[in-house]
């Protein structure tokens, strides 16, 4: 059921998030993180992830699944909130990058 899915998913992830205040996989912060964490601090204050040129790609790959009759699903995980609040990427900024994926 999805209630056992997510109290296994909520126990591994209590398990594997233990050596950072951030809720981030412990694997993925000692090896890539954690030497350079305070260069992140704030570091998505300014950032728009609604210019990129990865939307002209997307736009490709959309074209590409309408010519082959084709609907895929495109899911778009929800993003760590303590990660937003120590890079400083606002939840409205966030919401219109999802808004212009969606409109895709």
């Amino acid at each position: 059921s999805y209630q056992d899915l997510e109290e296994f998913a909520t126990k591994d992830a209590q398990r594997n998030t233990t050596n950072n205040d951030l809720g981030i996989d412990n694997k993925f912060y000692k090896h890539r993180l954690r030497k350079r964490i305070k260069k992140f601090k704030g570091k998505q204050a300014k950032f728009s992830y609604t210019k990129s040129p990865e939307y002209n790609d997307l736009q490709l790959v959309l074209k590409q699944f309408a010519k082959s009759k084709t609907n895929p699903i495109f899911v778009i995980p929800p993003v760590n909130a303590k990660w937003m609040a120590y890079t400083g990427l606002s939840q409205e900024k966030y919401q219109q990058a999802v808004k212009k994926i969606r409109y895709q």
